[in-house]
């Protein structure tokens, strides 16, 4: 699932590559992240918030690991960090004229973890590629269907006895090796480790306990 719109990913992506550089109020930003609060950002969204007066600052971090300090112990985003980088922003903004003092007053500050973007891609055009020739080559083991989902991959055999088979004779691991060879051809940034592991479980599976369905399975 896709958390920012194609053309801020797309944007994103050529900051990335050294494309396009950021503006100089989201450059002095990115400086105020890494020294204060000690995380990267990759970019920044600046846009209205439907229907609400406010509008958003959107935060895309490099990492998980910095993703998570901008929360509390529980789920929600920290309060207190949220205030400084609204702060800052504000203060950033007026210097350089970027928008209206109502553009830029009381901005909500969220944040999401573009590393695990970044992946999704990846991992959607590995899938594209890698789905075809591993159902058919791996067919006469049992292998029903190869199902990407956000950064994972589940490969379903159609029994458990046949998973059981190929988990003995090693077929899973030549599984896991092809499709990550698949995912290292379009890992542009090196976000996948080599310990990625490809998730197998069954049809039967599916059909007893979640009627069948793949939506059930992956809620």
């Amino acid at each position: 699932m896709s958390l920012v719109d194609k053309n801020d990913f797309d944007q994103t992506v050529d900051i990335l590559r050294g494309k396009v550089a950021l503006s100089p109020v989201f450059e002095d930003l990115k400086i105020f992240l890494k020294e204060k609060l000690g995380v990267t950002a990759f970019n920044f969204v600046h846009e209205k918030i439907p229907n609400d007066r406010r509008h958003r600052l959107y935060v895309l971090l490099s990492s998980r690991e910095d993703f998570l300090k901008m929360h509390t112990s529980g789920f929600g985003y920290d309060p207190v960090k949220q205030t400084q980088i609204a702060e800052a922003f504000y203060q950033l903004a007026k210097r350089y004229r970027f928008k209206s003092d109502k553009e830029i007053t009381s901005v909500f500050v969220a944040f999401s973890d573009f590393s695990e973007e970044l992946k999704a891609d990846a991992n959607s055009k590995a899938d594209r590629e890698a789905r075809p020739m591993i159902v058919k080559n791996y067919q006469p083991h049992g292998i029903w269907d190869v199902i990407s989902i956000f950064s994972g991959v589940v490969v379903f055999f159609h029994t458990e006895a046949e998973l059981q088979q190929a988990r003995l004779t090693k077929v899973t691991d030549a599984i896991n090796k092809d499709y990550f060879c698949y995912l290292k051809k379009y890992d542009e940034f090196k976000l996948y480790s080599a310990d990625f592991a490809v998730h197998f479980d069954t049809k039967e599976n599916l059909d007893q306990n979640f009627n069948g369905n793949l939506y059930y399975y992956f809620k």
